[in-house]
């Protein structure tokens, strides 16, 4: 067990204790207030703001004001997109460069959105540079100094280049977090340290990681594979499967990673190494951090955070889903009497609650039911007709989503009617 807690240990190790021996002194803080971009003033002042007075702190400007504390600093920017279209002129390019430490955390939903800059990155961690991150998209990150994401996205890449790069004494720990993109030779390059836990790392034609050899990358809890874009989400592809997962040097499994295929050589035995293989309930908590450090998932753009661990498998035991995001906990279908229909008679009667909630999947309910009267079938989550037989009916509907599921269990009586039966219903 102690093998498997070492990514949580390199997570706490890099974020938490930045200093060997002594107490952190609080970090100065900056407050972006306007998504424009812009120069800062004067920077190392200790002001963040581009226009003399007015108080204008863009994300350009707390960045120049961050490398110049001589210790931390807290950068909190309000949800929202950060285009960056401005040259720095201290490299004439329009990236967010991180030469000292940096604390980087959006104020609240939706996440900040970093991109823009040049090339594939709109951030680069220089050598001296060191950056912690919390609820973050970045359009390409490059990182040849320290990092850790949190609960963050890392998009973008180009045709020849990867949208996650950490360069030779690069360092970097991602965990909740997401990369996918279609750029080549994979989205991920890695020629330093790369630590990944409950995280989702996707290609699309590509892999998704690339050890150059003598780096290092180390992967728990996370799946890797290929991926495509539908409504605006990424999801496995079944007939991207055989494409490989990883290349370069092997991998360092901490093992419950999901990969299609065994692209990557990992060799844990609580690897799964299957296509279209379930992610869902199979970290215990206690394992890769669990449920501690590891309490939620990465979220979305504008909606909360599911809780890791859920039961989301709805076997009545919660458990941490592989990856970066927690299926919803199933919710349990509203079970009892429904109201009695008459033989001959219209009936209409809608099943509401339970069934799969995670508005992040796009995945409609399949709903199932068994033990219907005669005369009325389930159409969605609607139970209708005219039923023909009067007597009690115990009926059990199913709600799916894949993977989640919910079971109701009613009772259906069916009244026997004089009147005219009807030959149709609105």
């Amino acid at each position: 067990m102690a093998r498997k807690l070492s990514i949580v240990t390199a997570v706490a190790a890099v974020a938490f204790a930045l200093s060997a021996c002594e107490p952190l002194p609080p970090p100065v803080s900056f407050t972006v207030n306007t998504t424009v971009d812009g120069l800062d003033h004067d920077p190392g002042d200790g002001i963040c703001e581009v226009t003399p007075g007015a108080g204008d702190c863009s994300m350009r400007a707390a960045f120049a004001e961050a490398n110049a504390s001589a210790g931390r600093a807290k950068v909190t920017a309000p949800g929202g997109g950060y285009n960056l279209t401005i040259a720095d002129p201290t490299d004439g390019d329009p990236d967010l460069d991180v030469t000292g430490s940096i604390d980087l955390a959006a104020a609240a939903f939706p996440y900040v959105q970093i991109y823009g800059g040049s090339g594939s990155a709109s951030v680069e961690v220089a050598e001296t540079g060191t950056i912690v991150v919390d609820r973050v998209e970045f359009a390409g990150l490059r990182v040849d100094g320290s990092a850790v994401l949190g609960r963050s996205s890392i998009w973008g890449g180009s045709a020849t280049e990867p949208a996650l790069a950490v360069g030779p004494a690069g360092s970097l720990v991602l965990t909740n977090s997401k990369v996918v993109t279609s750029s080549a030779p994979a989205a991920i390059v890695n020629e330093g340290t790369f630590v990944s836990a409950f995280s989702s790392l996707f290609g699309s034609g590509h892999p998704a990681l690339h050890t150059t050899d003598g780096a290092r990358s180390v992967v728990g809890a996370s799946r890797l594979g290929n991926a495509y874009l539908f409504r605006g989400v990424w999801f496995d592809g079944e007939l991207l499967d055989a494409n490989p997962a990883c290349s370069g040097a092997t991998p360092e499994s901490q093992g419950y990673n999901r990969v299609p295929n065994d692209s990557c050589g990992l060799t844990d035995p609580t690897d799964i190494q299957i296509p279209q293989s379930t992610w869902v309930d199979q970290v215990p908590v206690g394992v890769l951090g669990c449920g501690d450090p590891i309490t939620t998932d990465r979220g979305t753009l504008y909606l909360a955070y599911w809780p890791r661990p859920s039961d989301g498998d709805g076997d009545g035991v919660a458990a941490c889903d592989i990856g970066d995001d927690e299926t919803a906990t199933v919710g349990t279908l509203s079970s009892g009497i429904l109201v009695p229909a008459t033989v001959g008679q219209c009936y209409s009667r809608t099943i509401t609650g339970g069934g799969f909630s995670d508005s992040r999947s796009y995945t409609p309910y399949a709903w199932a039911a068994t033990g219907l009267p005669p005369g009325l079938v389930l159409d969605g989550n609607v139970v209708h007709g005219i039923p023909t037989v009067a007597g009690t009916y115990p009926v059990t509907l199913t709600a799916q989503a894949a993977p989640g599921r919910s079971v109701g269990n009613y009772q259906l009586e069916v009244l026997p009617s004089e009147d005219p039966p009807a030959t149709s219903c609105p």
